[in-house]
C-alpha cells in the first residue's frame, strides 16, 4: 500500500471523496497511475518507517512537499525522521512563511 497526498485543484473518491492535501493509501499501481495523471503525489508507503530510506521521496519531491504545505501539522509530518538538511531547510522555512500569515 502507497500514501499519498492529492494535489491542490485535484480530489479522489474511493471510500469517500478525498480532497487536494489530504492523505490516503492505494494499492501501488493505482497510485502510480494517479501519480502520472497529476492528481496525486506520492510520499511513501503505508508500512514505511524511518529506517527505511528507500521507500521515502527523493530529496526534490520532499522539498517540494515543504513548499507545498498549508499547515504545521502537514510541515511535523514531513519533519518526522527526516535527517537530510536540505529537506530539514525546506521545512524550517516554510514553517517561518507560515508563521508569518
Amino acid at each position: 500500500m502507497t500514501e499519498c497526498k492529492v494535489n491542490p485543484g485535484r480530489s479522489v473518491q474511493a471510500d469517500k471523496v478525498y480532497l487536494p492535501d489530504e492523505i490516503i493509501t492505494l494499492d501501488e499501481d493505482e497510485a502510480r497511475s494517479l501519480e502520472k495523471r497529476g492528481i496525486v503525489t506520492i510520499v511513501g508507503t503505508a508500512a514505511d518507517s524511518t529506517s527505511d530510506k528507500s521507500s521515502r521521496p527523493n530529496a526534490k519531491d520532499s522539498i517540494k512537499l515543504a513548499e507545498a504545505a498549508d499547515s504545521t501539522n502537514e510541515l511535523d509530518q514531513l519533519a518526522e525522521g527526516e535527517d537530510r538538511s536540505t529537506v530539514q531547510a525546506a521545512i524550517d522555512k516554510r514553517r517561518a512563511e507560515l508563521a508569518e500569515d
